[in-house]
């Protein structure tokens, strides 16, 4: 009994090795999703910025041809694209920060949910294995008992036949 005990705690340990091992991969693997994914919206913001670069350099290289005769009027339509620009900025940035912290969030709550039901599994685990060893405990107790029951009754045998017969 006490090795198929240990084969099924040993079996038992396998298994939470085995499920360790997949909840580390399935992390890994979300790790891995959320990097490709920011590198993917920092790639496309860079090529924003880089588009949004090359339309401002060409728009001031115009402008810096036509400076003398209508600097002033140049000046004041450049500012108003500069904030309009500004302000679509803020705006793509507000919205894309909206989205990450949606994501971050709703990723943290799966974790959550998925911490919370591995501990109670793992609880339920550690209650059964308890309860296993308890009746393990107690059966060999009840073992002991027996076996010093019968080592008593030996022992008043063996002197029984060394001694009764001489009287």
């Amino acid at each position: 009994r006490v090795d198929r005990v240990e084969q099924r705690v040993d079996h038992l340990e396998q298994r939470l090795e085995r499920f360790e091992d997949k909840v580390e991969a399935r992390f890994t693997a979300l790790d891995a999703k959320f990097d490709d994914k920011f590198d993917g919206q920092r790639k496309e913001m860079d090529a924003c910025f880089g588009a949004l670069d090359a339309k401002l350099d060409a728009e001031v290289d115009g402008l810096r041809k036509d400076m003398d005769a209508r600097f002033g009027a140049l000046d004041a339509k450049l500012d108003a694209k500069v904030d309009g620009l500004r302000k679509d900025m803020d705006a793509r940035f507000g919205a894309l920060d909206a989205k990450l912290n949606a994501k971050v969030d709703g990723l943290r709550k799966d974790m959550d949910a998925r911490f919370t039901a591995l501990d109670a599994k793992f609880d339920g685990l550690r209650k059964d294995m308890d309860a296993k060893f308890d009746g393990l405990r107690k059966d060999m107790a009840g073992m002991n008992s027996r076996m010093v029951g019968l080592l008593v009754l030996l022992l008043v045998a063996v002197l029984a036949k060394l001694f009764l017969p001489h009287l």
